[in-house]
């Protein structure tokens, strides 16, 4: 009789355990769900497309941008600004900063890289986990012999391509640097362009830019990146 006794005490001490971890556990899930987005830093990211999503897009760029070669060896990886990240989680708070990581800085990122063995060429796409264009860059020789285009119009359409990647307008970029560099076969232009900060848009300093590159008339560079202020 006072084994029974026993035996349903514990019984009931460890329906009383379960019961009480299911509740802190549900308590723990809703405490997540609520907060994440204040909290986790991982929150920020949004990965919309799956991989092999990710490789078909960034086949499609290595197409629209005209890479003259085929490169048999392929890797994608995922990776991300730690500095760009770091500043705004520590300027803007980890609310904000998972905010402007999501929907307008280049800090989070898929890399494909397309190579070929004993050739100094080579093509890296960069694209966000939603599918946007952060970088691409086809590494070309210089020796390559490529048909020139004048320098205003390679600076035009460098223009014209920062704008449409980060969707704003022509009077809200700035030139941060413009050159010319004269090559064997061709000439090469390059360009860096800063999107403006604007009063819905202040970062405490850090700006979104973008290096733009043209070798002769191929846009051989895209490279955009979260600029920070020298104080940092």
């Amino acid at each position: 009789m006072e084994d029974t006794e026993t035996s349903k005490k514990t019984d009931k001490q460890n329906l009383l355990i379960l019961v009480l971890l299911t509740i802190l556990g549900l308590a723990g899930l809703l405490g997540y769900l609520k907060y994440q987005d204040s909290v986790f830093p991982s929150a920020s990211i949004n990965f919309k497309l799956k991989k092999n999503e990710i490789l078909d897009l960034a086949a499609s760029w290595k197409e629209k941008m005209k890479v003259p070669e085929e490169y048999p060896i392929k890797s994608c990886t995922f990776s991300l600004d730690n500095g760009g990240k770091n500043f705004l989680d520590f300027k803007m708070g980890t609310k904000e900063a998972n905010r402007i990581m999501r929907e307008e800085a280049p800090i989070f990122y898929w890399e494909v890289r397309y190579d070929r063995e004993k050739q100094d060429e080579n093509t890296v796409v960069q694209l966000s986990p939603d599918g946007k264009l952060v970088a691409f860059e086809f590494y070309v020789s210089k020796d390559r012999q490529i048909p020139n285009i004048g320098h205003e119009e390679a600076k035009q359409r460098s223009l014209d391509f920062f704008c449409e990647q980060l969707g704003c307008k022509k009077e809200d970029v700035s030139v941060i640097g413009d050159t010319t560099t004269p090559q064997s076969n061709r000439i090469d232009h390059n360009f860096t362009f800063e999107r403006k900060e604007t009063t819905d848009r202040s970062w405490h300093g850090a700006t979104v830019r973008a290096a733009v590159s043209y070798s002769g008339n191929l846009m051989t560079e895209f490279n955009s990146y979260l600029h920070l202020p020298e104080s940092w």
